[in-house]
């Protein structure tokens, strides 16, 4: 199974869309690497207030779809 997908980045609108999916995967990282401190700030240094902004970080995720676990292992 292949896919190809094409921009024209001459054209703005493919040039934003063609920078989105070239980093895809460090945004995902990113997140990743916030809900890991998050999850350390947590378990290590009893901010439990810090579960909160967790979970709804893990809810905005959710409501976009968004599983973390797909992207990157």
């Amino acid at each position: 199974m292949e896919s190809n997908i094409k921009f024209d980045l001459e054209d703005s609108d493919d040039a934003m869309a063609h920078l989105r999916c070239i980093k895809s995967l460090e945004l995902a990282l990113v997140i990743w690497d916030m809900d890991q401190w998050l999850r350390n700030e947590v378990k290590h240094h009893g901010k439990e207030g810090y579960q909160e902004v967790r979970d709804h970080l893990w809810s905005i995720m959710n409501e976009h779809g968004i599983i973390l676990d797909e992207l990157i292992i």
